[in-house]
């Protein structure tokens, strides 16, 4: 059906492709723990619908284009526990696209069941393989999944999501001087270690951020994906959609002040903006790119400066009831990042209801342990203060009208006991806080959205109700 199917690559697919060759695996890897036995036959068919649903599992490159022919991906049953340590083979194996190997599917079986989940990233993005993880359990629970086989030219998702002309900038140098190297190492070699915390970590993209800035003390900036899919950009599609911003922060900053310029970036939509290398590098031969890249690695290694200070991904709140059926009971998540050799720390975050999980990868001259232990030191959640009794203080109409617009978009009911708890603190995330005030300026004050976006800002996720409600009666029409 898909036979003669064929897309040229995105540039983004193209340099990712040629961190397939620089820094395999170059793959995104998610790990789901539980209880019970899953039926191996069970879940083999459940890959094979999987498949018929989204043909972007047969991906194969095929002269720079991608092609449906790679087949059925690989399905390995392992009647073994599953590797803890990251340095093992399983995460370490290569994928390559150009034999069609971009997924694989592990289930792992002893006391314990471990399904490990291994996807090429010039394949697919973060949220897309959510989206492809939470339909295998659905097909698991003895859904149906309705298919998917959109899959955009880089023309057509610009057109679609209205590219602004504007510049990511890049060219940053930053250097990593805090976290001395502990011996030579080699440049392609990392580690890769979980950090997991039983309660949710708020703004952990500006912790993680702070935390870098107070071992370097240096001006930093990091690499963080948008999922394009939050512009209403072909929403279902499970390809590669994701670009980035560049957080430029200063060692001064405070977490709040780093969260506020976070949210500033995605308000502007700067991830949307064209990089000027961006033509140079769609015109130079795959074979120049990877020679340049390869130079610019080697260099960042042995002079310890790089072009970004860190790439750091958060997946958000992940339900693990998604991820159960039958008897099958997810009780653990996490994802090991893609690790590149251009940038010296790479974080992935995930959260759920049994708290947040940060697993990070980092070049192996440096004492990953130790490192572990100072990130520790500043994630570390610390004891709410915050009241969650308004007793005795009147509400006004317009605090119980945000309380219903912060409801939809928590996914809980917000009560009165809420109004002066923190946006974060009830389990809210950055990006929600701006479509919340997106929905709020465009119904209160269309005319200086602007003006109420700059004011919540100055609070970021520390915002209560009670305080976007003074906020907006400054701007109201």
């Amino acid at each position: 059906m898909h036979a003669n199917w064929q897309r040229a690559l995105t540039l983004n697919e193209k340099l990712y492709g040629i961190g397939e060759e620089l820094n395999p695996p170059f793959a995104m890897q998610f790990i789901i723990k539980g209880d019970n036995i899953i039926d191996p036959r069970l879940f083999n068919l459940a890959i094979d619908q999987l498949v018929d649903a989204y043909p972007m599992l047969s991906l194969k490159l095929e002269h720079k284009k991608w092609s449906y022919k790679g087949g059925k991906p690989l399905v390995l049953i392992h009647n073994k526990q599953c590797p803890e340590d990251f340095s093992s083979p399983l995460y370490r194996k290569k994928m390559n696209s150009n034999n069609g190997e971009c997924f694989e599917f592990h289930l792992f079986q002893t006391e314990v069941t471990t399904i490990v989940i291994r996807i090429l990233h010039s394949a697919m993005d973060g949220i897309g393989a959510m989206k492809m993880i939470t339909t295998m359990f659905a097909i698991l629970k003895g859904e149906t999944a309705e298919k998917i086989s959109i899959h955009p030219t880089e023309k057509e998702l610009r057109n679609q999501i209205k590219v602004r002309p504007a510049t990511n900038g890049g060219g940053f140098t930053n250097k990593w001087s805090g976290l001395r190297p502990t011996e030579t190492g080699i440049l392609n070699d990392f580690s890769t270690l979980l950090m997991r915390f039983p309660s949710k970590i708020d703004n952990g993209i500006a912790k993680l951020v702070k935390w870098y800035a107070r071992e370097t003390n240096s001006t930093a900036q990091f690499l963080i994906p948008v999922n394009c899919r939050r512009h209403g950009a072909y929403t279902e599609v499970l390809s590669n959609l994701s670009l980035p911003i560049y957080l430029k922060t200063e060692p001064n900053q405070s977490i709040n002040e780093i969260q506020a310029e976070l949210l500033k970036q995605l308000a502007a939509n700067r991830e949307l903006g064209v990089d000027p290398l961006e033509k140079i590098a769609n015109l130079l031969p795959l074979f120049v790119l990877k020679r340049m890249f390869a130079k610019k690695a080697g260099r960042s290694f042995k002079s310890n400066k790089y072009a970004m200070s860190g790439y750091i991904s958060d997946l958000g709140f992940i339900d693990l009831d998604t991820l159960s059926f039958g008897g099958f009971n997810a009780l653990d998540f996490y994802s090991i990042p893609v690790y590149t050799s251009t940038i010296p720390i790479c974080f992935s975050v995930v959260h759920h209801k049994f708290g947040t999980r940060i697993c990070y990868s980092l070049s192996s001259k440096y004492n990953a342990d130790n490192i572990k232990s100072s990130l520790e030191s500043m994630l570390k959640p610390e004891k709410s203060t915050e009241s969650h009794s308004d007793v005795g203080i009147l509400i006004s109409p317009l605090e119980l009208e945000i309380a219903e617009i912060w409801s939809k978009y928590l996914q809980e009911l917000v009560t009165e006991n809420d109004f002066n708890v923190s946006f974060t603190s009830l389990g809210g995330e950055s990006l929600n806080l701006l479509f919340i005030v997106e929905e709020i300026g465009g119904k209160y004050c269309n005319n200086k959205q602007g003006l109420f976006l700059s004011e919540v800002l100055k609070q970021a996720g520390s915002i209560s109700i009670r305080q976007m409600a003074e906020a907006l009666l400054k701007f109201k029409s």
